[in-house]
């Protein structure tokens, strides 16, 4: 916890050594290990962190190994591993249905393969779980244009700009829509 606590509060050496304490002390703590794991990744050592979330899903007394999945899926998507990024995607929802996060990465991770109705239908379920941030919104409005969906996009747009409007996505799609928008 004093890891997380340090990290938050963007203190990274006292973290890290708060996170290997904790590991030396519990290195068989399934939450031990996905929590570090998970600090790991955000600081930029993937290959240790997946190896940190894959010990924590063997621990057969994990009680959330959807959790683990889920992170090992993010760390895999940020070091371009798609392929093992939407296994431990689709493992975590298969047990947890209900994370909002995972759904988002896995409609673009499918968004990114063309996949474009099991995106939307990811997209979609996602958005139903959870209020919509910036970067959803962004896909839902590209999802809904290829599909040519013009209602559907005007009504996304108009939350993006309403509810985000000095956010990176919302600059983005004023670029690519020109003057008329």
């Amino acid at each position: 916890m004093l890891g997380l606590i340090h990290f938050f509060m963007r203190e990274i050496d006292p973290a890290a050594r708060a996170f290997e304490q904790a590991h030396r002390l519990a290195e068989g703590d399934p939450e031990i290990n996905n929590n570090y794991g998970w600090f790991l990744c955000q600081t930029g050592n993937p290959k240790r962190a997946i190896e940190l979330f894959n010990r924590a899903i063997r621990n057969p007394l994990y009680q959330t190994p959807e959790r683990a999945f889920f992170n090992a899926g993010q760390c895999h998507f940020q070091t371009g591993d798609l392929v093992a990024a939407e296994d431990n995607l689709r493992k975590s929802i298969r047990l947890s249905a209900r994370n909002p996060q995972a759904l988002f990465l896995l409609a673009k991770i499918t968004y990114g393969q063309g996949k474009l109705a099991e995106s939307r239908s990811h997209l979609q379920e996602a958005m139903r779980l959870a209020e919509p941030g910036p970067e959803v919104l962004a896909l839902a409005i590209r999802l809904h244009e290829q599909a040519g969906d013009h209602e559907a996009v005007a009504g996304f747009v108009a939350r993006l700009r309403s509810r985000f409007p000095e956010s990176p996505e919302y600059k983005e799609y004023l670029k690519g829509a020109g003057n008329d928008r």
